[in-house]
């Protein structure tokens, strides 16, 4: 039961997949900025932990902890919760699963193994799981598969997004009210972001580790607030 505020109001985030500019497409080829090029056939991420910020304090929100976004099911792709009324300037998630929740037994929601995206109760979660094809991959039948995640330091995958809001002016939530924010995700800068990622040296990642922490690095880069507004 998620719990009632006295002053409650709602967050959605509504997630765009996109491919250089343009709505993601399953099955169609994009050529990447070093020339390689790529198919993609599976995107998923986990949101959870979200929480808005004004200038003074951090105030979480209290919906569910987790979400699972699939891009191809659109409908998880939109993520609503309850949060505090109030002023709010940016928003944040952590794209992964917190250390506990990794060792806390069988879970069931977004969590649940049966989604997928679980390795092991040593490994842990798959924070964000790309899948596709490339005539570069060494692979057999050329597969990419990008399984991302770890939560023991120093190879902590999970990675806190920040968003702030569109125009930059500080959003007015009243009770009833609900805060939107339209993102942007743009799948390029999994492979152009702070750890330039080539297919043909590393078109797998399946386990917790150096490679899949640094691809975790390039996270941040994919996500933009292009509008922000509050609805009744």
């Amino acid at each position: 039961m998620e719990e009632e505020l006295p002053d409650q109001a709602s967050l959605e985030l509504r997630f765009h997949p996109l491919m250089q500019g343009s709505p993601l497409e399953f099955g169609t080829t994009y050529t990447l900025p070093n020339g390689e090029t790529f198919e993609p056939r599976v995107f998923k991420f986990y949101c959870g932990q979200l929480s808005g910020q004004n200038a003074r304090q951090l105030k979480q929100s209290t919906g569910d902890a987790y979400f699972l976004a699939d891009a191809a099911t659109p409908a998880t792709m939109n993520i609503k919760t309850r949060i505090a009324a109030g002023t709010y300037q940016s928003f944040q998630f952590l794209l992964g699963v917190d250390s506990a929740r990794n060792v806390s037994g069988v879970q069931s929601g977004a969590l649940d193994p049966y989604k997928g995206m679980f390795w092991t109760w040593n490994s842990g979660y798959i924070f964000a799981k790309l899948e596709g094809r490339s005539p570069d991959a060494t692979t057999p039948n050329n597969l990419v598969e990008y399984h991302i995640g770890g939560f023991r330091v120093p190879f902590n995958a999970a990675q806190t997004i920040r968003l702030q809001v569109a125009d930059g002016a500080p959003l007015q939530l009243k009770a009833g009210q609900t805060i939107i924010l339209d993102i942007d995700v743009e799948l390029e800068k999994w492979f152009t972001g702070n750890y330039p990622l080539s297919i043909a040296a590393n078109g797998v990642c399946m386990t917790p580790g150096e490679l899949a922490w640094n691809i975790s690095r390039n996270f941040s880069g994919l996500f933009t607030v292009t509008q922000s507004r509050v609805e009744e």
